[in-house]
This record gives C-alpha cells, sequence and structure tokens, in this order.
C-alpha cells in the first residue's frame, strides 16, 4: 500500500503530509488551484465538505459562511464545488498511481474507492457526497465509511486480535464516541453517541 504524501505544492518550503488541504478557487468558474497551490492572496472555497450538510455547516459559520457567499457569485451549488476538488483530488492519484504501477495497471488491478464522512453526516449528506464523487469521475463502486470507523477499522487491523477500541472524533463543540467490539477481526456491535465537549457528563 502507498500512501501519498509528496501532493503538488507551488511553495517548496512546505513538507510532505498524507494530508492535503480542502480548498479550491476558480477563474472564470473553472478551478483555478487545489489543496497547497491555493495562496493566500486567493478567493478560495473552505470548509466546502460541510455545506454538504447545511444543518452541520450553521454549527461552524465562519468560512463556511464565507464559502457559502461564493457559491452565489459563481452560481454554483456545494455538490458541484466539492466535485470540482474532487475531481483535482482523483487526477492526482490516478497520476501517481500510473507513475508506482506503470501504463496498464488498470488490467491488472480491482479498483474499489472508499470515502470518510463524518460520523454524524446525514443521510442526505451522505447521498450528496456520493453525487459529486460519480461527478468528478470516480469509479461507481463507491463506499462511505465514517471517520471514527475508519480509524477504528485500522487500529483492529494493525493489532489483529480480541479487542475494544474506543475512538473520539472531535471538534470544537461536538464529539462523535464510537466504540468498536472485535472479534476475530469481526465487528460483533457499535455504539455512537453524540456530547457537547463542553460538559462534562454523558447524555
Amino acid at each position: 500500500m502507498r500512501l501519498i504524501d509528496d501532493w503538488h505544492k507551488s511553495n517548496a518550503s512546505i513538507e510532505n503530509t498524507e494530508k492535503v488541504p480542502t480548498k479550491i478557487s476558480y477563474e472564470n468558474r473553472e478551478p483555478l488551484h487545489w489543496g497547497y497551490d491555493v495562496t493566500v492572496t486567493e478567493t478560495s472555497f473552505k470548509w466546502f465538505k460541510l455545506l454538504l450538510d447545511p444543518h452541520r455547516a450553521a454549527q461552524v459559520p465562519g468560512p463556511v459562511v464565507s464559502s457559502e457567499r461564493l457559491l452565489g457569485s459563481l452560481v454554483k451549488t456545494a455538490e458541484q464545488v466539492a466535485a470540482d476538488y474532487l475531481e483535482q483530488v482523483w487526477n492526482y492519484t490516478m497520476s501517481d498511481i500510473s507513475r508506482n504501477q506503470g501504463e496498464g495497471w488498470e488490467s491488472r488491478h480491482h479498483l474499489r474507492v472508499v470515502l470518510t464522512v463524518p460520523a454524524i453526516w446525514s443521510p442526505a449528506a451522505k447521498d450528496r457526497t456520493l453525487k459529486a464523487a460519480r461527478a468528478a469521475g470516480l469509479p461507481e463502486n463507491i463506499s462511505l465509511v465514517s471517520e471514527p470507523e475508519a480509524a477504528a477499522l485500522k487500529v483492529l487491523r494493525e493489532r489483529n486480535q480480541d479487542r475494544t477500541v474506543q475512538v473520539c472524533s472531535s471538534n470544537s463543540s461536538i464529539a462523535d464516541k464510537f466504540t468498536q467490539f472485535a472479534g476475530r477481526g469481526l465487528f460483533r456491535g457499535l455504539r455512537c453517541w453524540r456530547r457537547n465537549c463542553s460538559k462534562s457528563k454523558k447524555p
């Protein structure tokens, strides 16, 4: 398995990392720059993923409001902006695979895409995420997995033994807790709850 950590960046001083900023800028309604190539002087979309779930977006007003205003000026939907960004990421990923696997790798490997989404994503937001991914040119074989669940799966796969793993995915106000019960590599159960991080007691 190869983890991409050499995302394209115009600023050579930026260190390699497996994460790439969720930013995209436009010129004449077409994508101009994305990720690390978006400069601080450019007007760009940030945190636009949250706009796929308006109810959650209302909980993080700052950058989300700015991106929401940009949607109107570009006459684009949040789904279209997400698709434009995913298309850039996908194209870069395909180029990276070709560089490392060689031409014709598609005929030797079965392709499957797994996207992670926030644990509290609504069904409507999940549907918009899938639509954006397909509009971006990703394969039809796409699965959605919650972010805390993906983290728990990684730990369980590495440990490869019976144990209980608790994962807490939090931001400034909300914590999503998952308790995964593993037995012989398979899940026996899943618990999830939300709570306000500022309070000490559980709901």
